[in-house]
Order: structure tokens, then C-alpha cells, then sequence
């Protein structure tokens, strides 16, 4: 008798995610390729706008394929445990059966009526093993597919922030500031005053909407730091200080990274300015977004290395942030994690560091009035100095 003849269907209830959605990723990326190579000053702008809505609808289904895929793991992971439990029954299964025809062939020509109900048990474990293993199957094309749209994705990403360096290129080297003053700061996110604050830690103010912070009268950074540390672990320079690498002004150093790093203070210090206005990836050519303006998300503190203090500010954030204004840090706490925001062409923090010439009081009383991030130097050009402070190549002490 063979056991194939008794081999039956056992589906199991099993729930399957939806294929990816197939979407005009690709022809919208060939038209603004080719807009990119071709538009003029005038539209630049719209073109980069356009690209970066492309870029953050990719991140979003990224983000949600990611989440099936993890899902469709655990569930093989499951059905692939069962796969193997349920061998080991049928294995047993077997060596009953086997033992049972070891009896009937002492009892030969009688027969026992035991190996019925092993056989039986068999046929149905293997038609259970069966299932599963289609189960499994289907998981594993499932997944595959997933796979493949997120390499597409990967891809068409990749692209994007290829034309959006092209249109930076092409426009935004050295014809534009890549921060303007046009616009009012938000006065909530700047540093308030010199009361109230602890040497650690913050208040808040109960008769303000937002709440905000400041320092005490008798406010310093408790300890100097003997050297600066590393902002952002494994990021390279995109674009130094004092120019792009195709000419142009750049008065700061671009730290490339994956987005969402962890972005952490050099030295210890206090925090003068903190506000995300900006969606985390929504950067683009012309997005005058935040503060400064064009900054989109940004920070600005003070910290002291070898008793020196030095400003440094932070633009094109996400607007995932840890610390506000008035906040006291300690070297290596992680202050925000870096984005695409504001006038920005891809992923990277733009980092500008101030060698200040007047004590912390006098700099924050400074910085409260007009939250300067450029501390009197001005966006105009390199290594200026005011009476405030001299704007250094960061590259120089970081």
C-alpha cells in the first residue's frame, strides 16, 4: 500500500499582506530627470520641489514595505518551526509503523490490527507537512517581491538625489546664500533671559504657550572639554568650508549621513536655539524654511573646549530633537537626528563653527536679541570676523 494514496489537503488559516502597489515612481522620475538637466533658473526651484515630494512619498512606502517584510519574516520564521515540528511527528509516525511491521512479521501469518491507526496519523501529518510547505512557498515569493520593490525603490531614490545635486549644481553654488535673513525667528525657541535656570536642567515658564527656558545669573558651562568629539558617527564631507567642491560660496562643512543619525554635541555647552518647523526630509533648491532662513531645522549652542568658547550651529535637521533653548549638555549627548530640510539638496547636516572673543554672558545676551547665528559675521563671506566672534573652517577643530 502506498502512503501517497492517502495524502489529503490540511489548509491551514493563514493571512497574507497585499502585494506592493505598483505606482508612476518610474515615469515621474524619467520627467524630472529630464527637467533637471534642461529648466532654467526660474524654474529650479519647482523642479527641486517636485523631486523632494517624490523623495518623501519613496521614504513613506519604504518605511511601509519594511514593516511587511519584517512581518512576512516573522511569519516564516513561524510556519518554518511548524515545518520542522511537524517532521518530527511524521518521523515518529514512522518508526511506530516500523515496529508495528516488525510485530506482524513475528505473528506471521496473523496479522495485527495496529498499523491502521499509525497509517492513518502518517496521512495526515503528511498532508499537514504539505500545506505548510506551500505556506511557506507563498511566503517566500511574497517576500522575494517585497525585496524587489524596495531595491526599486532604492534606486529611484538614489536617483532623485542625484538630479537634486545636478539642480544644485546647476543653481545653487555661490548665485544664492544658502541661509537669507528674511524672516523673523520664532522668539519661543530662542533663549529667554539669565533666571531661573539651575546649572543643570531647565524650568519652564508657566505664563507662556510654549514653554521655554533660560539660565541662571550664575550660569557657565561646568567643565570645560579637553577636545571636540565627533558629531555624527561615520559621516563623511560632502561639501567643505569655504567653498563647494564646483565653486561657490560655502561658509560651513556638510556632513553627509544616513537620515536619521544621531547627532550629538562636540563639547559641553549650553543651547541657544532649537526649533523644527520643517518636515524632516522636506528639503529642496529655494526652500526658505526656518531659522535662519533657508536653515530649515535647526540648533545653535555655545560650548567650551580647552576654556575656549565656540558657537556652532546645526541646519537641515529632521525635526526629531532632544534638547530646547537653555538646555545645559554634556559632550556626546545626542541633541537631534539629522534630516533634509529647509534649502537642502539631500541628506546631510550643515554644521558653521564661531570662535567667540567675549565671555558667555556677553555672547548670550547677544544671541538673545536677534538669535544671529552667524554672531555679527554675516552670510556674505569667508572667515569674517565681528566683534563678537570670528567664523572658523570647522574642519579646523572638529
Amino acid at each position: 500500500m502506498r502512503i501517497s494514496q492517502f495524502l489529503v489537503c490540511f489548509f491551514l488559516p493563514f493571512s497574507f499582506g497585499s502585494a506592493p502597489v505598483q505606482t508612476d515612481w518610474w515615469a515621474r522620475l524619467h520627467t524630472l530627470e529630464t527637467q533637471a538637466e534642461t529648466c532654467d533658473i526660474h524654474h529650479a526651484s519647482s523642479v527641486s520641489k517636485d523631486l523632494s515630494k517624490l523623495y518623501q512619498e519613496i521614504l513613506s512606502q519604504k518605511e511601509t514595505i519594511q514593516i511587511q517584510k519584517d512581518q512576512i519574516e516573522d511569519q516564516l520564521q513561524e510556519q518554518k518551526n511548524d515545518l520542522l515540528q511537524q517532521k518530527k511527528k511524521i518521523q515518529r509516525q514512522k518508526d511506530q509503523i516500523s515496529i508495528e511491521l516488525l510485530k506482524n512479521q513475528r505473528t506471521y501469518p496473523v496479522f495485527s490490527n495496529d498499523l491502521q491507526n499509525p497509517l492513518q496519523s502518517l496521512v495526515t501529518q503528511c498532508g499537514q507537512y504539505q500545506s505548510l510547505q506551500e505556506q511557506v512557498q507563498k511566503l517566500e515569493k511574497q517576500w522575494e517581491s517585497f525585496q524587489t520593490t524596495s531595491q526599486d525603490m532604492d534606486k529611484i531614490q538614489k536617483r532623485v538625489e542625484s538630479a537634486q545635486k545636478d539642480l544644485w549644481l546647476r543653481f545653487g553654488k555661490g548665485q544664492t546664500p544658502e541661509f537669507k535673513t528674511g524672516q523673523t525667528f520664532d522668539s519661543h525657541q530662542i533663549i529667554q533671559g539669565t533666571q531661573d535656570l539651575p546649572v543643570f536642567g531647565g524650568v519652564h515658564a508657566n505664563d507662556w504657550q510654549v514653554p521655554y527656558t533660560c539660565l541662571s545669573p550664575q550660569a557657565s558651562i561646568a567643565q570645560t572639554s579637553p577636545f571636540f568629539q565627533n558629531m555624527i558617527s561615520g559621516s563623511t564631507i560632502s561639501a567643505g568650508t569655504w567653498q563647494y567642491p564646483q565653486g561657490g560660496l560655502h561658509l560651513g562643512v556638510d556632513l553627509a549621513s544616513n537620515l536619521y543619525s544621531e547627532v550629538s554635541a562636540p563639547a559641553n555647552g549650553i543651547i541657544l536655539y532649537a526649533d523644527t518647523p520643517c518636515d524632516s526630509v522636506g528639503g529642496y533648491l529655494g526652500n526658505w524654511e526656518g531659522w535662519p532662513y533657508g536653515g530649515g531645522n535647526t540648533i545653535c549652542m555655545i560650548v567650551s573646549v580647552q576654556e575656549q568658547l565656540y558657537a556652532i550651529s546645526l541646519a537641515h535637521l529632521s525635526n526629531e530633537f532632544y534638547v530646547q533653548a537653555g538646555q545645559q549638555v554634556h559632550q556626546g549627548d545626542v541633541l537631534a537626528l539629522s534630516g533634509n530640510s529647509g534649502n537642502s539638496s539631500g541628506p546631510h547636516t550643515h554644521v558653521e563653527v564661531f570662535e567667540i572673543h567675549v565671555s558667555l554672558e556677553e555672547a548670550v545676551t547677544y544671541f538673545m536679541d536677534q538669535a544671529d547665528f552667524a554672531f555679527g559675521c554675516g552670510w556674505d563671506a569667508p572667515a569674517t570676523s565681528s566683534a563678537i566672534a570670528t567664523r572658523l573652517r570647522p574642519e579646523t577643530v572638529l
